[in-house]
């Protein structure tokens, strides 16, 4: 029997964390998730989350994709979780923000490293309208 002792606290990850660049300079944090090596790479998936809801909530979904084949990207609005920088009081973000400059902050971040397969969007309550709201 395997002692797993050793594996307590040192769980890795199954993403990497990245930055995307909003258009008026925002940074925002995401996290990349990719299939394991050698795998076939069927497309990249960009969950648009719901209303303030850390990018967090959709890990499971992430991984859940992964398993199956596809490169998924998840992001954290401005003024949330790990787009957060001090005070929300001193954020001055608005929902037209998030869907506009956010969500295409996230499309191209995912465009630049789908390298030439299917970009897909997923959209979780207000998330799915912000992908109407972009140009990408």
């Amino acid at each position: 029997m395997r002692d797993l002792s050793s594996d307590v606290g040192h769980r890795r990850e199954p993403w990497k964390p990245v930055r995307l660049a909003a258009a008026d300079g925002v940074v925002l944090g995401g996290r990349s998730y990719e299939p394991g090596a050698g795998g076939d790479v069927r497309a990249t998936v960009v969950i648009h989350g719901a209303t303030a809801v850390p990018q967090g909530y959709y890990a499971r979904f992430a991984e859940y994709l992964v398993r199956h084949g596809y490169r998924v990207v998840t992001y954290d609005y401005r003024g949330i979780g790990a787009s957060r920088s001090g005070s929300l009081r001193d954020q001055p973000a608005t929902m037209r923000d998030w869907g506009e400059r956010d969500t295409e902050a996230a499309f191209s971040f995912a465009r630049a490293t789908a390298r030439g397969r299917p970009l897909v969007a997923f959209g979780h309550s207000f998330g799915g309208q912000t992908i109407g709201l972009c140009d990408g």
